[in-house]
């Protein structure tokens, strides 16, 4: 991976809602006392980028939800910046980071929260590039990332690492659900919730038809699951 300092684990905060993003005002700590707020600020670098996380979350009757933020500059400049404001609706809330599940031109981050999980690229221009998602898998060589809806809807995103774009989207009806990513015999598996499953071709970019044998995918060929949330301590805003 090219030069990312990790200073230490990321949860941002502040803003508005995805679906109504406006001009972002400077973040002023005078707005969130002490007194009243939990305030992480935390700074790290992305190659030639600093980029700033904020999380702010009321610490008591807090109906305000887990507010994110992030910020990315180039010296002093304001490259990019997005801001949410994330509601657990019994889920988890926030915006989370791995070192794990990195690659190598693309820092990756999941958000969490208001029934909308978000994979989140910040690419080596700064921008700041948004899908559908939340958790993720990546590829044995890490040239794609799989993430499963964290959603009201269920579905599934593929994106390809190498160039940032996504080259897979379906979403799933009938009550269906994804539920996981095998590898297995150099071939990649997307299980269903019912136990069922289907090969993705990543050269075709096509999901096979769904199968039902319970003995073919073996246990040790599971992929890792990237900010999974049952994994967190604390993962309402990080508090």
């Amino acid at each position: 991976m090219k030069s990312i300092a990790f200073k230490t684990i990321i949860f941002l905060t502040f803003g508005l809602t995805l679906k109504s993003q406006t001009k972002i005002p400077s973040f002023s700590f005078k707005q969130f006392p002490k007194s009243n707020y939990n305030i992480k600020n935390d700074t790290f670098e992305f190659m030639q980028f600093k980029v700033v996380k904020i999380l702010v979350s009321k610490k008591t009757n807090n109906i305000e939800g887990c507010k994110c933020w992030i910020k990315i500059l180039s010296g002093e400049k304001i490259i990019s910046e997005k801001r949410y404001n994330t509601e657990a609706v019994g889920g988890c809330s926030g915006i989370y980071m791995s070192e794990k599940g990195q690659a190598q031109n693309y820092l990756i981050l999941s958000k969490f929260g208001d029934y909308e999980g978000l994979t989140i690229l910040i690419d080596s221009l700064g921008k700041i590039n948004e899908f559908i998602g939340g958790s993720y898998y990546m590829s044995k060589d890490k040239s794609f990332l799989f993430s499963i809806w964290d959603s009201d809807l269920a579905g599934l995103s593929i994106l390809n690492l190498n160039t940032g774009k996504k080259v897979y989207e379906k979403e799933l009806i009938d009550e269906e659900r994804f539920y996981t990513v095998y590898f297995q015999d150099k071939r990649y598996y997307i299980t269903y919730e019912d136990g069922g499953f289907s090969e993705f071709d990543l050269k075709t970019l096509k999901l096979g038809k769904k199968k039902n044998d319970k003995k073919f995918l073996k246990g040790n060929n599971l992929l890792y699951e990237v900010n999974k949330v049952q994994n967190f301590k604390k993962c309402n805003c990080g508090f």
